[in-house]
């Protein structure tokens, strides 16, 4: 396994963006799902909060199962594999996508992190992560050292 990043101008610069090509909902599910529930579910991610059980399904694989939810929703994945203890990734990201006017709900997971956006937003959050990762490369002309 290769080693988590925890500096802030490498995680963005690094972060390498990549959508996926189908919608995702989230789910409701009615209680515990089986092993057989969450074969056939494939979740993206898989929640249990004091309300009950959510998941992070595709909308093919929730349809197929006969569950609704919200969204849709377009999946943005960052490759870079950043440190559950890095400081500002997730700030940068809502930042830059709270200026174009776009939602974010962002899920750590333990060596990425992904984002779920509007899907009719999706191409245009993803444009606005790869510029800011070609930002970060570039030495800050303000303060040439």
């Amino acid at each position: 396994m290769t080693a988590a990043i925890e500096d802030l101008q490498t995680l963005i610069a690094q972060m390498a963006p990549a959508l996926r090509a189908e919608p995702y909902l989230y789910v409701e599910l009615p209680g515990a799902p089986s092993a057989a529930q969450i074969e056939q579910l494939r979740p993206f991610a898989l929640f249990h909060e004091d309300e009950g059980y959510s998941a992070v399904v595709s909308a093919a694989d929730a349809g197929e199962a006969g569950l609704s939810g919200e969204g849709p929703f377009a999946l943005i994945s960052l490759r870079v594999h950043s440190s559950l203890t890095a400081v500002g990734l997730t700030a940068a990201i809502a930042s830059t996508l709270t200026d174009a006017g776009i939602s974010a709900n962002v899920i750590a997971a333990l060596r990425h992190d992904h984002l779920l956006v509007a899907a009719a937003d999706g191409e245009r959050a993803l444009g606005l992560l790869q510029d800011l990762a070609r930002r970060a490369l570039v030495p800050d002309q303000a303060n040439p050292g």
